[in-house]
């Protein structure tokens, strides 16, 4: 079969479980990787997997080949996004390819000068068919994130004060990535994709203590308190730094509001957070990461 998708960022969260939902329709992906031996960490099925570095662009052309739609991950901890991204966008444009599916994130568009917001300006002025897809909040930072925090203390802290947050489950938005990739009434349109509810953090942690039978409790840091907690963790500068920065921009209430765009992409009412956490309960209660 013809690979006419590429999936950049494919051992991502987003990313393995885009794949694996193609997959399930029988369409063979063309798999983009910046680390070969990340890629052992999926199930690829046979499709394969071509070498893409944005810092790399002589690695564009092998990736896009004969490609017709594709997944932009963009590296959102890259200081200088859109100049990364730019000649990704321009090299597909110049291969082909004729639809691009990426993701911004909530909140975008309070801001006209950021990296994020210039990159969809660039993908939306390229010419090439467009669809972006501005996810709130993940709820699976409650386990690649904090999930090794909750686990080993029964403690969330985070500087979220008492926000309330519309969490999406990430499978619900590679479904929507999905559907938006082989489905061109999608094209050219943005959309922000919200949970079914809106929780703030004591809400989630009674859910989790709920569903895990453990006394999970949530206590608002600071800014400062938090980097200095996930650092002691063991988190890398960069990665505290994009956590906290997702939590200043719920603190500002642009992250509570309830959209219907999920909802009518996939046909059906969003992941509620319980039925999540419900699914991945091992993850906060065991001594290790399942894998």
């Amino acid at each position: 079969m013809k690979e006419t998708i590429l999936v950049t960022g494919g051992t991502g969260t987003i990313g393995r479980e885009l794949i694996k939902q193609l997959r399930s329709k029988d369409i063979c992906v063309r798999i983009a990787v910046r680390d070969p031996q990340k890629i052992l960490e999926i199930d690829t099925s046979g499709c394969p997997v071509v070498y893409f570095d944005y810092e790399k662009p002589d690695t564009f052309y092998h990736a896009f080949e004969n490609i017709d739609s594709l997944f932009l991950s963009a590296p959102l901890r890259c200081k200088h996004l859109d100049q990364l991204l730019l000649p990704a966008i321009q090299t597909a444009k110049l291969m082909g390819v004729d639809q691009i599916v990426t993701m911004g994130a909530i909140g975008v568009e309070q801001g006209t000068d950021t990296p994020l917001s210039i990159f969809e300006k660039c993908i939306i002025s390229s010419g090439i068919n467009y669809t972006i897809l501005r996810p709130n909040l993940l709820m699976q930072n409650f386990i690649n994130l904090a999930g090794d925090f909750i686990r080993k203390t029964g403690k969330i802290n985070l500087p979220a004060g008492n926000s309330r947050i519309s969490f999406v489950d990430g499978r619900d938005v590679a479904e929507a990535a999905q559907i938006a990739l082989i489905d061109p009434e999608y094209r050219n349109h943005i959309y922000t994709l919200t949970g079914k509810e809106s929780l703030n953090h004591y809400q989630i942690a009674r859910i989790l203590s709920k569903v895990t039978g453990r006394d999970i409790t949530y206590t608002p840091v600071s800014h400062n308190e938090a980097r200095k907690k996930l650092e002691d963790a063991g988190w890398d500068w960069e990665t505290a730094e994009l956590m906290i920065g997702l939590y200043e921009i719920a603190r500002h209430g642009w992250c509570e509001e309830i959209r219907n765009d999920l909802k009518e992409i996939l046909g059906r009412d969003p992941i509620a957070f319980e039925s999540f956490a419900l699914d991945f309960r091992d993850y906060w209660i065991k001594s290790d990461t399942p894998e």
